[in-house]
């Protein structure tokens, strides 16, 4: 057959020294407007993904299957290469591009995932042990680093900036330089210093904002964080322990901005989401659980100059698990109109949809767009498609159900049962995804796992990506790379079609990604596979990715 390399479009690393050169950055994050930025293209399962489908009761497709091997969320692509060459990673499959039935395109990058916790822009964060790491060209090396000399990681946020905030039950630390780290002063709503005496929970949270609020302040730029802290335990939930805590100067000074279950103030068990608006209104909304009198979505609006909040009731609920006990809010632009996506925390629930900010308090107007046979806990958008995933949670609902799935979307509205599998020490019915960052302009999108919800000295444990699985399963074009970078590396591919001996090619250099696989039959299922060879190493294979050509025009 023939094989030959397509027009270089985006180069990835893989060297000791790599070099970074201009990349596109995606859009303000979590957010997608249709009128700016690439748009997604419908990528068709694959037959054997459709042979599965079953006619929705709800509006929403939940029996997209995959005949396709089922490989673990763990694969090779996930673990460190045994090579003496820090650099030399194991690559890591990219999207896949049909070009037309008999041809494709093909991705990677030199990127481990293996003890990442968050991606951010150009940046990624690495935790192992007590030591954070900093890469600043997308998770290919770690420049930065500096030991904290602890392991209770409870909360974590990265600044436009590279500046990080960090801190386990009690106590928040910060870096600007990623050298030195220091101890965060932390106020109580009235600018005195915060005391507690509970020892658990007080700075916890597991679903970040992803918009930045960046904001002037004569000649000083700031940046906003807000969150709330999560808790199930007594003595924090349900009590004035739970709050809104808020930044301006990147983690040196966090302060209360408001404090629940006190005197004239809204009742709530924990917060599950702070998420910042990226219309323009410059609104922040607390969304709170879980029961009778506790399910509340609080308009929080700052006051840059004043250095002050006012808030205002957006919805509520008397009764528990009501119409707006809400994890994450995902705003999407369609046709002109922004629109809001949340995770309906509740059984019967799912992901619901409402026009934005007309009907946030109107709750007869939000459509269901997808159900779910368990309370749905995320609803993570990726800024530059406007795709989408959601997860749930081991209750509520089906106890049948399968919590390690999830549900991707492109379009917002015909959602597929995606298929996870993790790691055996992970897989209890209490595991569930945790601090979810955006994609990375290479396309991949990374998370933590809670080994066990149930269990507060056992928070987080392995990364995962949900990128790799929505590829593996019928759809190879999720999640493309917007970055573009060079690299002293060459790649050895192996590719089959289902069931035949694999075709070797070697020496493929910088200038030939994407790959460009030509004379495929269509309509065929194939697999690939990519190792990297630099100084006289070599790294271990990927694991075996699988796509479907496309089907001729009728």
């Amino acid at each position: 057959m023939n094989v030959k390399a397509l027009e270089r479009t985006a180069v990835y690393v893989c060297s000791a020294v790599p070099v970074l050169v201009p990349c596109l950055v995606a859009l303000a994050l979590g957010v997608f407007d249709d009128r700016e930025g690439p748009q997604p293209t419908h990528v068709p399962p694959s037959a054997d993904a459709a042979k599965g489908e079953q006619p929705p009761k709800t509006p929403n497709e939940t029996g997209a299957k995959s005949e396709q091997p089922d490989p673990t969320w763990f694969t090779a692509t996930d673990a460190a290469s045994p090579s003496n060459n820090p650099d030399l990673v194991v690559p890591y499959p990219l999207a896949i591009t049909p070009l037309r039935p008999d041809a494709v395109t093909l991705n990677w990058a030199p990127i481990s995932i293996e003890n990442v916790i968050l991606m951010s822009d150009n940046y990624a964060v690495r935790f192992r042990g007590t030591v954070f790491e900093l890469s600043e060209d997308y998770g290919i090396t770690y420049t930065k680093s500096f030991d904290w000399g602890q392991s209770d990681l409870r909360i974590q946020y990265l600044f436009s900036d590279g500046s990080y905030l960090f801190g386990n039950h009690t106590t928040l630390y910060y870096t600007h330089d990623w050298e030195t780290h220091h101890r965060t002063t932390v106020l109580d709503e009235a600018g005195k210093p915060f005391e507690s005496d509970v020892s658990f929970d007080l700075f916890s949270g597991h679903i970040p904002n992803k918009n930045r609020d960046v904001r002037m302040v004569g000649d000083e730029e700031i940046e906003v964080h807000v969150w709330g802290n999560y808790s199930t335990r007594t003595g924090v939930a349900d009590t004035t322990n739970i709050v809104l805590w808020y930044t301006r100067d990147r983690g040196a000074t966090v302060r209360i901005a408001y404090r629940y279950n006190d005197v004239d103030t809204l009742r709530a068990r924990h917060v599950h989401a702070v998420d910042f608006s990226p219309t323009g209104d410059r609104k922040w909304y607390a969304q709170t659980g879980d029961f009778a009198n506790q399910c509340h979505v609080l308009e929080c609006t700052y006051d840059e100059v004043k250095d002050a909040w006012s808030f205002a009731v957006a919805g509520s609920t008397p009764e528990a698990h009501g119409d707006y006990k809400w994890v994450q809010m995902a705003w999407r632009r369609e046709n002109g109109q922004w629109y809001v996506y949340y995770g309906w925390d509740r059984y019967p629930g799912g992901v619901r949809k409402f026009a934005y900010p007309d009907d946030i308090g109107n709750p007869d107007k939000h459509a269901l767009v997808l159900s779910t046979p368990r309370d749905c806990v995320l609803c993570h958008i990726y800024p530059h498609t406007g795709e989408m995933v959601t997860t749930i949670v081991p209750w509520g609902g089906d106890a049948s159900a399968n919590c390690n799935d999830f549900w991707y979307t492109k379009d917002g509205q015909t959602w597929h049962l995606i298929r996870g599998n993790f790691p055996a020490e992970h897989a209890a019915r209490t595991s569930f995804p945790t601090w979810p960052t955006e994609v990375s302009p290479l396309g991949i999108s990374v998370f933590r796992v809670n080994a066990n919800m149930s269990d507060p000295a056992n928070r987080g444990g392995v990364t995962l990506s949900f990128d790799s699985r929505v590829r593996a399963q019928g759809f190879p074009e999720a999640f493309p790379a917007t970055a573009t970078v060079s690299h002293e590396c060459l790649y050895d591919l192996e590719w089959r079609e289902r069931g035949d001996a694999p075709v070797r090619v070697t020496d493929i250099g910088n200038e030939d990604i994407p790959y460009t696989l030509t004379d495929l039959v269509p309509n065929s299922e194939y697999e690939y596979r990519v190792r990297a060879r630099a100084n006289g190493e070599t790294s271990q294979w990927s694991a075996w990715t699988a796509f479907r050509t496309r089907a001729p025009a009728p």
